[in-house]
């Protein structure tokens, strides 16, 4: 008698189960859930391989679109990327606080346009629309030492023209933000010196009238600092909202389901004394917001439920400094979070904060400021656009460069399909994929 080991047709013949679909399927590649032809197989193994091995970063020659400076640049105030018309927008400050110079520089490094808003004080925030000619300003302008105003000004044609300033608060500005899917504008405020309340104003889109100063936090505290993002995370509007009590030392954070009607009841995130730098979220990427702080090093942390519950603080460099270069680039599907504290450049991976650690093209020791901005993601490419400032005695110089990358997470969702046929045992082989017995 012979016995004979039964095997399913997958392993009996290749030509037998399923062999019209192995043909159709076999030589294609998936990518993003676009199809990809035999003739890009090259393509697409030496570019899958690229990914796999490491995190692609090639920097331009760094340009300086003013030269060397003898404006007394001392620190980038404000980055905005418009994705349309990949132009930089950015403000930057002078040594006495005096000045606020507003820039536009276009993705080549060419200085396009400049502008100096005269009497701002310390503050600026440039924001702007996506269709590369709204953009809008607002400074903290000192009247006398101890009265500042916030005044706001906005330009309908990518900043070659920019309307009268105008008042909008009796305070001074610590942040604003422009909500792009609505059009509607917040400016954050606080006030001038000694215990004061968070405030705010706002612009209904259409409109040229700013609402008259509400109050979020009314609990006296010192001096406020805030810094503002939201998120549009499958339709559901956030606004975020982190400040700092000077005196108590400690980082609050409060939010808005309401679009800034009204506030949840603050809590307390840290309670050592922490510097707030930036605060970044992509609206439609992912329902997270980052928060960075210095407290005698650099500091992320983030929260992803409103505020119920936050990240443990990680430390990523040593040190204090104001810490301007950070933001939120690429696509839904590969996100990442460039980070540029001064000395060192790093791109984190928002869902697992892992941080890949690379090279940055301009001078290290002195470097005082510095800025970051994303251009749109187009044919798996994401542009950085970095700023620095360089303090060399009297003189500061402006750096601008462009990283070129390709997100780590592109490999992730590279996906070389094999072919059922040459699997064994088969999927189709569980019992589930299986006939009843009484067919």
């Amino acid at each position: 008698f012979f016995f004979f080991k039964q095997k399913t047709a997958y392993e009996i013949l290749s030509g037998l189960v399923g062999s019209e679909m192995c043909i159709r399927d076999r030589y294609q590649r998936r990518v993003h859930g676009d199809y990809l032809t035999l003739d890009m197989k090259p393509i697409v193994f030496i570019f899958s391989m690229v990914l796999v091995a490491s995190v692609m970063a090639v920097w331009t020659t760094p340009v300086t679109p003013f030269g060397i400076s003898h404006l007394g640049l001392v620190q980038i105030r404000s980055v905005y990327t418009d994705p349309s018309t990949e132009i930089n927008h950015v403000l930057v400050s002078d040594y006495d606080y005096r000045f606020t110079y507003y820039l536009a520089i276009a993705d080549d490094g060419k200085l396009l346009r400049s502008r100096k808003f005269t009497t701002a004080v310390d503050v600026g925030v440039v924001t702007g629309s996506d269709d590369g000619k709204h953009i809008y300003i607002s400074l903290w302008v000192a009247l006398t030492y101890f009265k500042t105003v916030t005044n706001f000004t906005e330009s309908t044609d990518g900043g070659v023209s920019w309307s009268d300033p105008i008042t909008v608060a009796t305070a001074g500005i610590s942040d604003m933000l422009l909500i792009k899917e609505t059009g509607r504008i917040f400016i954050f405020l606080h006030n001038d010196t000694g215990r004061g309340d968070v405030r705010m104003v706002s612009r209904a889109p259409g409109s040229t009238i700013f609402s008259k100063e509400a109050i979020i936090v009314h609990t006296g505290i010192y001096h406020p600092y805030m810094k503002a993002a939201y998120n549009f995370y499958q339709g559901k509007q956030t606004i975020h909202l982190f400040f700092t009590d000077a005196e108590l030392e400690l980082l609050n954070y409060t939010q808005s389901l309401t679009n800034g009607e009204t506030w949840s009841t603050p809590v307390n995130v840290i309670k050592h004394r922490p510097y707030l730098n930036h605060l970044v979220s992509e609206p439609k990427i992912s329902d997270k917001v980052f928060v960075n702080y210095n407290d005698f090093g650099e500091f992320l942390m983030s929260t992803s439920d409103n505020g119920k519950t936050f990240s443990k603080p990680l430390n990523y460099s040593e040190g204090f400094g104001i810490q301007h270069g950070m933001a939120i680039c690429g696509t839904k599907e590969n996100a990442f979070m460039p980070v540029f504290p001064i000395t060192k450049y790093s791109h984190f991976d928002i869902n697992t904060m892992k941080e890949t650690i690379l090279s940055h093209p301009f001078p290290k020791e002195n470097i005082i400021s510095t800025g970051l901005g994303c251009s749109a993601s187009k044919n798996y490419m994401v542009k950085v656009n970095a700023f620095a400032i360089e303090q060399k005695g009297k003189d500061s110089i402006l750096y601008y460069a462009q990283e070129t990358t390709f997100s780590q997470i592109y490999s992730e969702h590279l996906h070389l399909n094999n072919c059922l046929l040459y699997t064994s045992p088969s999927p189709r082989d569980l019992s589930t994929s299986r006939m009843p017995s009484s067919a």
